[in-house]
């Protein structure tokens, strides 16, 4: 398995602004089925972002390979002291 960014195993990238979690979860909804993703913070060297302080996070799940995307709900994340909990989206991939 290897996690590529066009691998076999699909990531995924959210840009936020400042997120200030070093992760977070997700529920999504494939199919018909529930299953759980935790994005990860990332550090960008190119733009000083440190974990803590990053507007980029990336997941990597097995399920996200057989599907061309899915609903999900951020159960809860903090963006510069403002909480987000629940909060709905449609996640629809633009890379193969």
């Amino acid at each position: 398995r290897t996690c590529a960014r066009f691998g076999p195993c699909r990531r995924i990238r959210q840009g936020s602004s400042a997120c200030g979690a070093p992760s977070f979860e997700i529920g999504a909804t494939v199919a018909g089925a529930k299953q759980k993703l935790t994005l990860v913070a990332v550090a960008h060297a190119a733009t000083g972002e440190k974990i803590g302080a990053t507007s980029q996070c990336e997941a990597t799940a097995d399920w996200l390979k057989t599907t061309a995307g899915f609903e999900g709900v951020i159960n809860s994340l903090t963006i510069r002291a403002n909480p987000f909990k629940a909060v709905p989206f449609k996640f629809a991939p633009t890379n193969p």
